[in-house]
Parts: structure tokens; C-alpha cells; sequence
């Protein structure tokens, strides 16, 4: 086993080089602050659960490899190989990571076949944590946006400040006399958030899974109030430019979303583990039999 495991790592490491050139050549952005801020960190705190889940799991799914490779699994991993050449001229790092997870769960398929479906659910999962924030902004960006900064606006207004909204920015005199504005756009509107509560909603499932009627009810509260978050995260950012100016404005920018959003989830995670009864798929599933 261990020649098989050293043998999948060397031929993964070749086979990055040589399909995903961009990814080793730009790996120090990945440990870049900078670059981390400017794209989003969102994606590798996905990508981060995700491999944490899966080491967590790993005797589950180790125990149910077997010796026996079939010709269907040489079939996928072949398949999820050739993926991979389709990012290889992505510029983003979070999709050349994606391309080289393809590379590494592919040879490890053809190598060791698929006894267990958790890699590449969990490599489903964070395919849809960068693929999805692309494809919003491509389609849904303006209208989603321009509603985010309606609903924002109105909710400045209630609480008697006054802003102006044109497109996709609000604009208001601070309290010193200083003309400020916000462009909402994509990331700011909500969608990183969306993304991750899905991502983590998803994994949470993975490990407690609720009947299907209730786990949507829980998952529709919790992308409702995740959206809600989001507003009162923006209204925050207003109301500091504000008070205190552009310097606090771009602070609360900075940092406030690391705090509300894990502060929400915990508390989506809390009702929704308080409500989970180990076996009530099973016992339901059992009743049905025998009815």
C-alpha cells in the first residue's frame, strides 16, 4: 500500500506540473495578505473545511478502499484527469487549486478506484464555492446588486439619514461635510456570503443529516438570514463613514463580515445541530417499510 500511495503522489506532483504550470508558478499568492483581501478568502476557508471534514473521515473512507480497481473507475479517473486541462489557463488561484484537486482525486481513482463517494462530494462542494460567484456575477450581478442597494438605502432612511442611490452606489454627506459613497458590487452585495453558508450548510449535512422537509426549512432560514446579514453589514459601513469618515468606512469594509457572518452561522449551526435526532432518517425510513 504504501509503494501504491508513494507512486499516486509522484505521478499527481508530475502530472500538475506538467497540466497546471500556473498553479506552482503563482503559488505564493496563496500566503499573500494582499492577494487573499483583493480575491476573497472565502474559497480557502472552503477549501480548508473541506479537507479538514475529509481528514476527520479519512478511516471511513480508507476502509472501504479494495484491492480491486474496475475498469470504471479507471474510466473516471482518466476523465477527471483531462478536467483539469480545462483550468489550465485560469488566472484565479482558487480554480488552478480546483484543477490540481481534479488531478490528485483522478489518479487516485485510477489508482485505487472509488469505494467511497466523500471526496468527491466534498470536491463538489468547493467547486461550487468559486464556480457559482462567477457565474452570478456573469448573469445576475446588476439586478441582484441594484436590489441590495434599494433595500439598504431604505433601511439608512428609516433611520433618518440621508443617502442617494444611483445604479449600484449609495452615496451621503458625512456628518463632518465629507461627500462619501459605496459601489455594491457582486462580492459586496452578499453572494461570498451566500456561497460559504452553502459550503458550510453542506458539509454540516454531510455529518447530521435531518429528513428532507426539515433540512430544507433549516437551509432556507439560514440563506434568508444570511442575506439579511449581509444588510445590515452594508448599513454598518454607511453609518461609519457617517460618524467617523472614510478611514472608518473602509475598516468596517474590511473587517466586519469576518465577524457577523461567523456569528450568524454559529447560531443557524446551533439550532440546526439542538434540533438533530441521531437515527431519524433510519427510524423514519424503517416505519415506511413496515406500514
Amino acid at each position: 500500500m504504501r509503494n501504491k500511495v508513494a507512486f499516486w503522489l509522484v505521478l499527481s506532483l508530475f502530472l500538475t506540473i506538467i497540466l497546471l504550470p500556473g498553479f506552482w508558478r503563482n503559488l505564493p499568492l496563496i500566503f499573500s495578505p494582499a492577494y487573499i483581501m483583493e480575491t476573497g478568502a472565502y474559497p480557502w476557508a472552503v477549501l480548508g473545511l473541506c479537507s479538514l471534514w475529509l481528514y476527520f473521515k479519512r478511516e471511513e473512507v480508507l476502509e472501504k478502499i479494495t484491492p480491486q480497481v474496475t475498469s470504471r473507475d479507471k474510466a473516471i479517473g482518466s476523465v477527471m484527469v483531462g478536467l483539469s486541462l480545462l483550468l489550465r489557463n485560469e488566472a484565479e488561484m482558487s480554480f488552478l487549486a480546483l484543477g490540481v484537486l481534479l488531478v490528485l482525486l483522478g489518479t487516485c481513482t485510477f489508482i485505487f478506484g472509488m469505494p467511497s463517494s466523500t471526496p468527491g462530494i466534498l470536491l463538489g462542494i468547493y467547486a461550487f464555492a468559486i464556480v457559482f460567484p462567477r457565474v452570478f456575477t456573469a448573469h445576475l450581478e446588476e439586478p441582484y446588486a441594484q436590489t441590495t442597494v434599494k433595500t439598504v438605502a431604505s433601511l439608512i432612511s428609516l433611520l433618518g439619514y440621508p443617502v442617494q442611490t444611483q445604479g449600484q452606489v449609495i452615496s451621503f454627506i458625512s456628518k463632518t461635510g465629507e461627500p462619501l459613497g459605496s459601489y455594491i458590487g457582486a462580492p459586496s452585495s452578499g453572494i461570498a456570503s451566500i456561497t460559504l453558508f452553502v459550503a458550510l450548510f453542506a458539509l454540516m449535512h454531510l455529518d447530521f443529516k435531518h429528513p428532507t422537509k426539515k433540512a430544507a426549512y433549516l437551509f432556507l432560514f439560514g440563506l434568508v438570514g444570511t442575506s439579511l446579514q449581509n444588510i445590515l453589514r452594508l448599513a454598518l459601513i454607511i453609518l461609519a463613514g457617517y460618524h467617523f469618515g472614510y478611514s472608518a468606512m473602509v475598516k468596517v469594509h474590511d473587517y466586519a463580515g469576518y465577524i457577523i457572518f461567523p456569528a450568524w452561522y454559529i447560531a443557524v449551526a446551533y439550532i440546526y445541530l439542538r434540533s438533530y435526532q441521531p437515527g431519524n432518517n433510519i427510524n423514519k425510513r424503517n416505519e415506511g417499510e413496515n406500514q
